[in-house]
């Protein structure tokens, strides 16, 4: 496990250690193919299982999705999972282009019995049987999801609000099918585990800003890389592993009732929790604040799957919750080279696009400048102001031109997508471009450990 980093959050037996291994040769991101996995498990644990958080009960459903430019293998990485989950047969699998209608009536569909245990007005555990419609939902292109998603953001609201698998969510076909005045479908406790792929600029393309600026992005992970791994002309995979692979997800899929965490757990939560609300949220869209503001949500579902995957445990153990930490710090670093593309407001995404230009090219004239941003529909008086916005920001100067032919040319001074918090001064981890993976991850296990005031 060396070619992947010292220290990955999850132990040498568990599931996620197999599926690792068994593409150690594919060239896609370490991140990328961390997380398809961990979405597989997801997708097979379905709703039986949850952590009991007061009135609320958290399940482990994920929306995951691999972002970066084309070419660099994140729909490979993704297909891999796919297929084991496929041939598994535990969870009932979506279409990749697809309408709000049908995503609703493929749900329908797969309802299914379900049982778990849960306890009782004494406190004892009893069997339960009830309804549930699971479903994994993968996109090779998500842009195909969403195609009409900014004429009609029917499917985001649908999406943003399966995510908290409600007890049922009901849809009126009135409009959609003209043979039927007063239909309805109700889909019972759904359960919708969601893996895609897309180059973030064709995400800001299709989505409408309410969904990157509010709810439906601050549920996601979202996992960028700007480059493979490594080449590797012809992968050799173990294919011996697969049906290992296979059968872990069907004993995965067998575990149902409530996840207890340990005393030591609960305690190094409740003292993260507190300081982490407590901290200063300073980032530079709302859109990255929206994660900010779900990531206890997004902590409490990883830890739950990192010890599924580590022999279907029902006990949270205090290796759950820093491999959980680890790997959000991870998604953290990668946030502002996702919402550079997925700008919440045009003005925002044209001003990374002008400093973009002027870091990729030194002391590029003005001139230049608005050839190279003018598709975009930046126009002279708005670069003027961009430009004027991003001096004052501290990261660009301005070199003016004279009367002997000499043009007024831009220069980077500083880092657009650097910023601190105020609390100690100390840098936020979601400042850093998302280029690393765990190979440094032992300093950062170490972090995490004189963070909660635990000893190494």
């Amino acid at each position: 496990m060396a070619s992947h980093g010292d220290r990955l959050p999850y132990g040498p037996n568990s599931w996620l250690a197999s599926f690792m291994e068994y593409t150690k040769d594919q060239e896609g991101d370490t991140n990328y193919l961390l997380w398809t996995g961990i979405t597989v498990i997801s997708a097979a644990i379905g709703r039986g299982v949850y952590i009991q958080r007061g009135l609320e009960k958290i399940r482990c459903n994920l929306y995951t999705l691999l972002l970066g430019p084309t070419g660099n293998r994140k729909t490979d990485s993704a297909r891999i999972g796919d297929d084991i989950l496929d041939a598994s047969k535990i969870i009932p699998m979506g279409s990749a282009q697809t309408t709000p209608q049908k995503l609703v009536r493929r749900l329908k569909d797969s309802e299914q019995p379900i049982g778990y245990r849960e306890k009782d007005a004494e406190g004892e555990l009893e069997s339960t049987f009830e309804l549930h419609s699971p479903l994994f939902q993968y996109s090779s292109e998500l842009s195909l999801l969403f195609t009409r998603a900014k004429m009609d953001p029917t499917i985001i609201q649908f999406l943003t609000h399966i995510y908290d698998c409600p007890s049922h969510h009901g849809y009126d076909l009135v409009g959609d099918d003209p043979k039927k005045t007063d239909a309805k479908i109700d889909v019972i406790n759904p359960y919708l585990v969601v893996l895609g792929c897309s180059n973030p600029a064709y995400l800001h393309d299709s989505l409408p800003t309410s969904a990157i600026g509010g709810g439906f992005i601050a549920r996601c992970i979202c996992i960028f890389s700007k480059k493979i791994r490594k080449r590797v002309a012809w992968p050799r995979p173990d294919f011996s592993m697969r049906p290992a692979l296979i059968e872990g997800l069907r004993k995965v899929s067998a575990m149902e009732g409530e996840m207890f965490p340990t005393r030591e757990v609960k305690e190094a939560y409740s003292k993260w929790y507190t300081a982490y609300g407590n901290s200063s949220k300073d980032t530079r869209d709302m859109a990255a604040e929206g994660f900010f503001e779900r990531k206890p949500t997004h902590l409490m579902k990883t830890m739950m799957l990192l010890a599924a995957a580590d022999g279907q445990r029902m006990r949270l153990e205090m290796k759950d919750m820093i491999g959980a930490l680890l790997l959000l710090e991870e998604v953290e670093k990668m946030l502002p080279s996702v919402m550079k593309d997925l700008g919440t407001i045009d003005t925002s995404t044209n001003m990374m696009y002008v400093y973009d230009m002027i870091v990729k090219y030194p002391r590029i004239s003005r001139s230049d400048l608005l050839k190279r941003t003018y598709r975009r529909g930046v126009k002279k008086d708005e670069l003027t102001e961009l430009c004027a916005s991003l001096e004052v920001m501290g990261v660009i100067k301005t070199i003016q031109g004279d009367m002997g032919g000499r043009a007024t040319c831009y220069e980077s001074v500083g880092d657009l997508y650097a910023f601190k918090e105020e609390k100690e001064g100390r840098a936020s981890s979601s400042a850093t471009r998302g280029e690393k993976t765990f190979s440094d991850s032992g300093s950062s296990y170490d972090k995490v450990l004189k963070d909660l005031d635990l000893e190494t």
